[in-house]
């Protein structure tokens, strides 16, 4: 439901509705027209739509017409904007492809969300409304394939976030080398902010996620077998298919296998001094 107010900015542009969209963007447009607009002064305001209603007054050059006509020709449909994310990646996405970030953006005094401030940016782009409609649905093009790109580095997120971002980071620098004095990456949200960047391609990411699960995996198993020492024994062939039908009922490897069997033994004590009973007697084993 529209919210409606009378104040002195619905007294001056003869609109009762209040549209923050396009509050923002009247800040914006005197933010570019007055060159001593002063950001501090809109915080410190109080109320922004009275602000805003006094620094229209003060520019003699402007009219209501003059300023309802530039809006109409600057404000893409609601529609148009749908797509648009409250992620930092999508923020950094976004603000390196617009080709176009004010300083009311960049410095952001109303304190607008991720999404607010890249419609703020669009609003402020001073382009035919056909032209950046285009731009708008090629730019959208472009996020949806870098999502999907994106898609290839999911399984970085969670558990060990850290180590799994930068492992990956190190395959994607093979596809970068200029960009080695990028900022350490530590996280899925900076990994993707940077394959975005650098542009990464498919089957760069593909090939980088690849390679860093295998070389996760060996960090793993040497850090399993860090402890282990290798012993060398010789047993009953039936034995070791035994082992080995046990091992893989249980998707266990052999001496897992083992250990089970040998903490078992050391937690009960019984089922050896059974057997070695046996074999004593000559029983059959």
């Amino acid at each position: 439901m529209a919210i409606r107010h009378n104040d002195d900015l619905s007294d001056y542009l003869g609109e009762s509705e209040i549209n923050s969209r396009f509050d923002n963007w009247l800040l914006g447009f005197l933010s570019q027209i007055n060159h001593f607009f002063s950001y501090e002064k809109v915080v410190g305001s109080g109320d922004t739509r009275k602000f805003i209603a006094s620094q229209l007054r003060s520019q003699s050059n402007l009219d209501r017409a003059m300023i309802l006509s530039e809006r109409a020709n600057a404000l893409v449909p609601k529609s148009a904007l749908n797509w648009f994310e409250t992620s930092s990646r999508f923020l950094s996405f976004f603000s390196a492809l617009w080709g176009h970030w004010p300083s009311i953006v960049e410095t952001n005094p109303m304190g607008l969300s991720v999404a607010e401030r890249c419609v703020l940016a669009t609003d402020l782009k001073m382009i035919p409304l056909g032209v950046k409609s285009a731009d708008l649905e090629r730019l959208k093009s472009h996020w949806l394939e870098r999502k999907d790109i994106g898609r290839r580095f999911e399984w970085v997120g969670g558990e060990n976030e850290a180590t799994k971002a930068e492992f990956v980071f190190s395959e994607v620098l093979r596809f970068r080398q200029g960009a080695i004095l990028y900022e350490p990456v530590n996280s899925l949200e900076a990994l993707l902010i940077f394959s975005d960047r650098c542009n990464l391609s498919s089957h760069e990411a593909l090939s980088a996620s690849s390679e860093a699960k295998r070389k996760l995996s060996q960090k793993k198993y040497r850090e399993k077998h860090s402890a282990m020492v290798q012993l060398n024994v010789k047993i009953d062939k039936e034995v070791m298919k035994r082992l080995e039908s046990i091992a893989l009922k249980y998707r266990l490897s052999k001496s897992d296998i083992i250990r089970v069997l040998i903490d078992s033994e050391e937690e009960k004590g019984a089922y050896m001094s059974e057997k070695l009973a046996a074999w004593m007697r000559g029983d059959a084993v």
